[in-house]
């Protein structure tokens, strides 16, 4: 443990348990957001324990209070490595599945009415009156009649 003054000692005294834990995790560089994600809160509510750290401390930036409280942390002490939770922190909002599956819905259906007029289109041709080949066949490439 290194030596602080005693006023620093004193203010470090005074952070709670989330305050420390958030300054554990500033230190190793996460952003607010993978914080949160981490402890499991709101990142509005780890901005508020860097903030209210920071305020304590009587420092400039949640950098320099994690530096501090580093600095005086024994080395076994400090958190584990970041490792990512297996799933996601936060299930996609239903609305969102919803959606997502409306979509997926739309263009299933796009491409199968794509699909039957085409092959329709290719059923007429093939069932063409002979008189209507007839009748092509003897018009012009110019697409003027004959008298």
């Amino acid at each position: 443990m290194t030596e602080l003054a005693p006023e620093f000692q004193d203010r470090l005294a005074h952070l709670t348990p989330k305050e420390r834990a958030c300054l554990h995790l500033v230190a190793r560089r996460l952003s607010s957001k993978e914080i949160a994600v981490e402890l499991g809160i709101a990142k509005t509510s780890v901005d508020t324990y860097c903030n209210r750290a920071r305020a304590k401390l009587g420092v400039m930036d949640r950098y320099e209070a994690a530096r501090m409280l580093r600095a005086v942390q024994a080395p076994s002490s400090a958190p584990k490595a970041f490792v990512p939770p297996a799933t996601p922190a936060v299930a996609p909002h239903p609305a969102r599945r919803a959606r997502l599956a409306l979509a997926a819905a739309i263009g299933l259906v796009v491409v199968i009415a794509f699909g039957t007029l085409l092959s329709g289109l290719r059923a007429l041709e093939v069932m063409k009156p002979v008189w209507l080949a007839k009748a092509e066949a003897n018009t012009p490439a110019d697409g003027s009649r004959r008298p």
